[in-house]
């Protein structure tokens, strides 16, 4: 009886593993399968198990990426440019540089107008006397050679482009050309030289400068810029290995490449000898066999170089040294030639030459294009006396707004800035060059030009030349101001006088033997030079 009760306590038992056996092995949740241990067997069931738990709950939603922040807008600015005329050194202005210990020193030539250099990008002169070398003597009228220490105070100035092609460029032979260029370049390798050349004349490329200004010149035979970043195409010359690039002059200014063109109409000769050929870069064209010089044609090469510099610059400036001297009206030369200019792509056209200024006008070429001509500022500093005329004078003043689609000229922010040249009588001795709006009627009575040239200069006659040459042209220092925000334009005053005030000695002066060097310079302590700087030639 008891076996009994028993068998129907297992007999359940039994019965319900079986059951869950048969339940297993038929779910394929147990496999009997091979010799695997009974860990493994449960492994299995715990993977299979973990399996059906993963499946059960939902992975969790990715997180959404953050938005990239919004690039900042793009900040519009202004670049500007600023030109003076003729920079003649007679002897009355190598004169008032000397020092008692026998140095020079020419830093007050640019006291009168320190603001505007300070305020602007492109600061051009006119070079009108060339650096032959301190060592021939200095000489004024007819053949120039003035002291390298112009040079150290144009640099120590903030000049960034010297113009060289002017007719006196030789003046002192084709060596004279080379010790001009050659102290430049050495000394001075941040200020573009433009308009001569140094003795190798080899390479095609256009010329840049060495530091921030510098363009990134790439030679390409196709012309492609296959290895420039699209962040270094705006400061790159991307130029074909064909082409003859040397008389093309290239500055970067904040993220833009501008091109600077300088020709001479002549060498006061009527010659082009083929020793100056190269070296020296001409507006007007020769005969190629006599060299006979043909001063009412345009050099067709100074076309074809402007529409070469539009392929790698985005500003095209050429300066021509051009016109009739003592002459306030451009040629029919001149006014063709700037139209043809224009409608070659010059954007801004500024002469020199005729020690006078002249008008200033905007051009429309018949292809469209449009450009702004300042047919001749006058001079800068000079001791000439012939007129009113040669004393009153114009700094050029160019302004081009960026924004995010390019660079283009804000006609209503450029013109002339009417200056005068002042120099003392007894001894002859330049003294200041002076915007108008700051000479005084009394500083005009004191003009030494009634000593050196026998009239008076009156303040009114100035005044009303001024008018009568730029009219509505003529800007003022306040409208300049105007043109930047006034912290900005603080900043740049202050950092300009930081520079100026920190000018380090090592790149100033190199006229220790100054006192030699004056041995064979003419003798005009009396006032008794002749100053005037050559005749009105019926020359372009």
């Amino acid at each position: 009886m008891k076996k009994f009760k028993y068998l129907l306590i297992i007999l359940p038992i039994v019965l319900i593993v079986a059951a869950v056996g048969v339940y297993l092995v038929t779910s394929g949740k147990l496999n009997f399968k091979g010799s695997g241990s009974n860990e493994e067997t449960v492994a299995e069931v715990e993977e299979d198990t973990t399996d059906d738990l993963a499946q059960a709950i939902p992975e969790p939603e990715p997180e959404p990426e953050p938005e990239p922040e919004p690039e900042p807008p793009f900040e519009e600015y202004d670049i500007h440019i600023m030109m003076v005329g003729d920079n003649l050194y007679h002897t009355g202005v190598i004169r008032s540089g000397e020092k008692e210990d026998g140095t020079r020193n020419y830093d007050h030539e640019f006291a009168g107008i320190t603001d505007l250099l300070a305020l602007s990008d492109i600061k051009i002169i006119n070079e009108e006397t060339p650096f032959g070398g301190n060592d021939r003597g200095f000489q004024s009228y007819p053949t120039f050679n003035t002291p390298t220490e112009v040079g150290d105070a144009i640099a120590k100035a903030g000049f960034n482009v010297m113009l060289g092609a002017t007719n006196h460029a030789t003046d002192m032979g084709m060596s004279g050309l080379f010790n001009f260029y050659n102290f430049m370049h050495n000394n001075y390798p941040q200020v573009l030289i433009a308009g001569i050349h140094g003795e190798d004349i080899t390479s095609k490329l256009p010329n840049t400068v060495t530091g921030d200004e510098a363009v990134n010149i790439v030679l390409e035979e196709e012309g492609t810029a296959s290895d420039v970043t699209p962040e270094e195409a705006a400061i790159s010359a991307v130029c074909y290995d064909t082409k003859d690039y040397s008389r093309i002059n290239l500055l970067k200014i904040r993220g833009y490449t501008f091109a600077v063109l300088n020709y001479t109409y002549g060498n006061n000769t009527e010659i082009y000898p083929t020793s100056q050929e190269g070296h020296l870069d001409f507006l007007t064209t020769w005969d190629p066999s006599s060299r006979y010089i043909h001063f009412t044609e345009l050099n067709p090469q100074v076309l074809e170089d402007i529409q070469l510099a539009r392929t790698v610059a985005d500003v095209v400036i050429v300066c021509p040294h051009w016109g009739v001297e003592y002459t306030t009206t451009p040629t029919d030369y001149q006014v063709s030639w700037a139209k043809q200019m224009t409608e070659a792509g010059a954007d801004v056209i500024i002469g020199a030459h005729p020690h006078v200024p002249e008008p200033v006008e905007w051009i429309t070429s018949d292809n469209g294009n449009e450009s702004i001509c300042y047919y001749s500022l006058g001079n800068y500093v000079s001791t000439q006396n012939q007129s009113t005329d040669v004393l009153l004078e114009g700094l050029a003043w160019v302004s081009f707004h960026v924004t995010e689609e390019g660079i283009s000229i804000t006609k209503d922010q450029c013109g002339i800035v009417p200056m005068v040249n002042h120099y003392s009588w007894g001894p002859l001795r330049y003294e200041k060059t002076y915007l108008l709006e700051d000479y005084t009627p009394e500083l005009a009575g004191q003009h030494g030009v009634y000593g050196h040239g026998g009239f008076y200069l009156s303040y009114d006659k100035l005044q009303e030349r001024s008018q009568t040459i730029f009219g509505d042209k003529i800007l003022t220092r306040e409208q300049i101001y105007s043109q930047f925000d006034d912290t900005k334009r603080d900043e740049l005053l202050a950092a300009y006088n930081d520079r100026i005030n920190n000018y380090g000695t090592e790149t100033a002066g190199t006229g220790e033997d100054g006192a030699e060097e004056n041995a064979s310079e003419e003798s005009a302590d009396d006032g008794s030079e002749n100053s005037t700087e050559g005749t009105a030639e019926d020359n372009p």
